[in-house]
C-alpha cells in the first residue's frame, strides 16, 4: 500500500501520543495543547489507511535538526523512514539549511544504516544523565577558582548570540526555546564572559541543551538551577553533548546514565 507524507494536523495528536514511546526515551508525552503549539507546526505524518509514522524537525538558519523520527513496528522495512527524511530534507533546503543533524541510539542498527546511506557522519557522543538534587549537598571535585566573579541568571534575548557562539549552540536555538511554554534559560558568566548556558523544562524535569566550558562550574550552575524546580521531583535529567569532562564529574557525584546517544551530522 502506498504511503503518503503530509503536514500534521491537530487530529494527529492521538497517533503522536501512541507513537512517541517507540523512541524508548524518558520524555513525557506533552499535553495536546502544547503539542499543537510547539511540535505540530513542523511535524510530518506518514500514512496509508492509518498513521504509520511521523517526523518532527526544526530549522536553525543553515542547520536543520531532525528531533524525532518514528515508525510503527508493523510499518518498518517499508521505506517509511526514508520517505519522511526525504520530505524533511526538501523542506529544510527550501528554508535555507545546508546541513542537518540528528541523534540516534548506538544499538539502533536499521536507523543507523538509513542515516549512513543519507551521508550522515558521527559528530560526537552524548549522554542523558539523571542526577539527584541531593548530590549538590555532597559535591566533590573542582570548584570555581577563588577570586572569580560568577553570575548565573536568565538570559536576555540580546545575549543569545554571545551564549550560542561561546557554547557551540545552533544559531537561533535559544530564541526557539523562548517560544516554548515554561522554559527557563539560564546563562553563566565567569568574569563577565559567557561560559555556560542551559534550557530547563521544569515539567520533565530536564535540561537540553546543557553546556558549560568547565566542569568546575557545575556546582554553581546546578545550585541556581535547583531554585527553578517545581513539585516533588527528586532528580533532574541533563543531556551532555560531547563534553566528557562534564559527564565524568556528574557520574562521580551520583548521576546515572539513562541514555547513550550518537549525534550525527550530514550535508543537505
Amino acid at each position: 500500500m502506498t504511503v503518503s507524507i503530509r503536514p500534521a494536523t491537530p487530529e494527529d495528536y492521538g497517533a503522536f501520543a501512541e507513537l512517541l514511546p517507540e523512541l524508548q526515551v524518558d520524555d513525557p508525552i506533552p499535553p495536546r495543547d502544547r503539542w499543537v503549539l510547539e511540535l505540530m507546526p513542523t511535524t510530518l505524518i506518514a500514512e496509508d489507511e492509518h498513521v504509520v509514522g511521523y517526523l518532527y524537525h526544526q530549522c536553525f538558519g543553515a542547520v536543520g535538526y531532525v528531533r524525532h523520527i518514528v515508525t510503527r513496528p508493523s510499518g518498518r522495512r517499508r521505506g517509511i523512514g526514508l520517505a519522511l527524511m526525504q520530505a524533511a530534507r526538501a523542506i529544510l533546503v527550501e528554508q535555507g539549511a545546508s546541513e542537518w543533524v540528528l541523534n540516534v541510539k548506538p544499538d539502533n542498527v536499521p536507523a543507523r544504516a538509513l542515516y549512513d546511506a543519507l551521508g550522515f557522519q558521527l559528530a560526537y557522543r552524548s549522554l542523558a544523565l539523571k542526577l539527584p538534587w541531593t548530590a549538590l549537598t555532597t559535591w566533590v571535585g573542582p570548584q570555581t577558582p577563588e577570586g572569580s566573579t560568577v553570575q548565573v541568571r536568565q538570559v536576555e534575548p540580546s545575549e543569545d548570540a554571545d551564549f550560542e557562539s561561546s557554547q557551540g549552540l545552533l544559531v537561533g536555538q535559544l530564541a526557539n526555546a523562548r517560544t516554548l511554554a515554561d522554559r527557563v534559560i539560564l546563562g553563566l558568566r565567569l568574569n563577565d564572559q559567557p561560559e555556560g548556558v542551559l534550557v530547563f523544562n521544569p515539567h520533565y524535569p530536564g535540561c537540553f541543551p546543557f553546556r558549560l566550558s568547565d566542569a568546575a562550574l557545575l556546582p554553581v550552575m546546578l545550585s541556581e538551577l535547583e531554585h527553578h524546580k517545581r513539585g516533588e521531583h527528586s532528580s533532574v535529567q541533563l543531556v551532555i553533548e560531547g563534553q566528557p569532562a562534564l559527564s565524568e564529574a556528574l557520574l562521580a557525584n551520583g548521576a546515572e546514565v539513562r541514555l547513550e546517544i550518537l549525534s550525527l551530522r550530514g550535508a543537505l
